[in-house]
C-alpha cells in the first residue's frame, strides 16, 4: 500500500518537472552563452577576489556577450563597447530601468531616487532638472572658484601638518575636500572638517553607505531569505540614509525659515535653484538628490 502511494505520487510529480524542466530550457535557450553553474549559488564562485579580471577571462571564452547566475539572478554581461552602444542607444527603452535592490525598497527610495524610480513622467522631470540645475556649463563654470577655495584649504592642511610633523592621510584629506566641494556647491556648507578630532558625522555617515552599498545582499541573490526578515543584514544601510535625510532636512529647513524671516539666502548655490522650483521640485525630490549626489 506504501508503495502505491509513493508510485502515486511520483506519478503527478514528475510531469510537473518535466514541464517545470522544458520551460527552463527553452528560456535558456533564448539567453547567450556562459559557464554552467552550481545549485543554488549558480557562478557566485567564478567571480573570486577581482570581479573585473573574472569576467574579462570569462569573455574570451563565451564571447562579449554572455550570461551569468548569480545565484537566483540571471545576469547578462557585456564586454564590447559595440554591443553597449546597441544596448543602450538602440534598444535604450527596454533596457532603462534597474532592478532595486532590497535594501533601497526597504526604505522606499526606489520611489523617490532618480537612479533606482522607473522610467516615466517623474524620473524625465528629475531627469531634466538635474541636467538643467546640477550638470549644466553654466552652473559647472560659476562654481570654479568654490573648488579653488576648497583645493586651497586642503593645501593649506598640508602645509599645516608638515610645519607640525603631523602624520597625514591623503586619501582621507582628498576624500574631506570632495565632500566640500559637492556639500557647498549644493547648498554652501562645509560637512567635512580635516581635524580629526572635530566632529565627522556626515563624513562617517556617507563612508558607511558607500561601503554597505558596494556590498552585494544577501536577499538579492538568495529571495528565499526574505521570510526569515533578517533586517540586520539590510537594516544599516537604511538607517545610516535616514540619518543624512535628516541632515538634509534640517540644512533646507533652515533656508526656507530664513526666507521666511526676511534673511538674505541668495547663495547662487543648487539648493536656491531648486527652492525657486518649488512648484515642480518638492522637498523630498531635493532630499533624495542631495542623498544621491553624497552617495555615489
Amino acid at each position: 500500500m506504501e508503495y502505491q502511494s509513493f508510485f502515486l505520487v511520483v506519478s503527478c510529480l514528475l510531469p510537473l518537472i518535466m514541464y517545470a524542466f522544458i520551460i527552463s530550457s527553452r528560456r535558456n535557450s533564448r539567453l547567450p552563452p556562459g559557464p554552467k553553474g552550481f545549485p543554488i549559488i549558480g557562478n557566485l564562485l567564478e567571480f573570486g577576489d577581482k570581479p573585473h579580471q573574472s569576467l574579462a577571462i570569462l569573455s574570451k571564452r563565451y564571447g562579449p556577450l554572455m550570461s551569468l547566475k548569480l545565484a537566483s539572478n540571471t545576469t547578462v554581461v557585456i564586454s564590447s563597447p559595440g554591443i553597449t552602444k546597441e544596448f543602450f542607444s538602440t534598444h535604450d527603452v527596454a533596457f532603462l530601468n534597474r532592478s532595486a535592490p532590497k535594501a533601497i525598497q526597504l526604505g522606499d527610495y526606489h520611489k523617490y531616487s532618480i537612479v533606482w524610480m522607473e522610467a516615466g513622467d517623474q524620473w524625465r522631470k528629475l531627469r531634466r532638472m538635474t541636467k538643467e540645475y546640477l550638470f549644466c556649463v553654466q552652473q559647472l563654470d560659476a562654481s570654479e572658484l568654490l573648488r579653488r577655495e576648497k583645493v586651497q584649504d586642503l593645501v593649506n592642511h598640508v602645509n599645516q601638518c608638515c610645519i607640525e610633523e603631523k602624520p597625514l592621510n591623503v586619501g582621507a584629506c582628498a576624500f574631506t575636500t570632495a565632500l566640500n566641494i559637492l556639500s557647498n556647491f549644493m547648498f554652501s556648507v562645509d560637512l567635512a572638517q580635516y581635524d580629526p578630532k572635530s566632529t565627522q558625522e556626515f563624513q562617517g555617515l556617507v563612508l558607511q553607505v558607500m561601503q554597505a552599498g558596494a556590498k552585494p545582499g544577501l536577499l538579492d541573490l538568495f529571495p528565499i531569505l526574505h521570510w526569515l526578515d533578517p533586517l540586520e543584514l539590510i537594516w544599516p544601510e537604511n538607517a545610516y540614509a535616514k540619518k543624512m535625510i535628516t541632515i538634509f532636512d534640517k540644512i533646507i529647513n533652515d533656508r526656507l525659515q530664513n526666507r521666511s524671516n526676511g534673511v538674505s539666502t541668495k547663495n547662487d548655490d543648487v539648493l536656491d535653484l531648486l527652492l525657486n522650483q518649488q512648484s515642480s521640485f518638492t522637498q523630498n525630490d531635493m532630499r533624495h538628490l542631495f542623498l544621491v549626489s553624497k552617495s555615489f
